[in-house]
Order: C-alpha cells, then structure tokens, then sequence
C-alpha cells in the first residue's frame, strides 16, 4: 500500500494508512519526497509524483478520497503509544 504524502506550508511527510501514523519525525523538503518517493516505488513513483503532489498542494494530502488535511488526519494515532493527536499537533510535530 503506498504511502500518503502529506503537505502543510511548503513542508512534507510521508503517512501510512496502516499505522495511520507518519514515517517521519521530521518534515521533509521536496528533494528529500523525490529520494524517498524513487528508493519506495522506483521510476514508477517518480513518474506519479507530480500527480501526487498536485493533489498534496490542493488538498493537504495524495489521497484521492479528497477533503482537507485536517479532515484526513482525524484518525490519525500518530502520538506516542498510538495515541491521537490533534490536528494543530500533527502539524507542529510532523510537517513545521
């Protein structure tokens, strides 16, 4: 299952619908998506991604279910011990 990239004034993260957590501790720059997006899913995923991204500057995130990010991270057990975190903590913590 592909990761969800996730977007918030010009930072990313990866987020894994399984965990529905994210793969980062830290926000990633657009070259570090390319490296990330090219070592998961090869030239494939690199041909994708600008879709992807165009859908994450949209929406917040590349889930083709749409609505915002705020929305998509309603269900999110990111914190500790899959604990849930608020949406202005997800930001703060994974995408600043």
């Amino acid at each position: 299952m592909q990761m969800t990239l996730c977007y918030h004034n010009g930072k990313y993260n990866f987020y894994t619908p399984v965990m529905d957590a994210f793969c980062y501790i830290d926000s990633l720059s657009i070259e570090q998506v390319r490296m990330v997006t090219e070592k998961e899913y090869g030239k494939d995923g690199l041909e994708r991604l600008p879709e992807r991204l165009e859908r994450a500057h949209k929406n917040g995130h590349s889930a083709h279910e749409g609505g915002n990010l705020e929305e998509f991270l309603s269900c999110n057990r990111a914190g500790d011990n899959e604990k849930h975190l608020s949406f202005e903590e997800c930001i703060r913590q994974y995408l600043s």
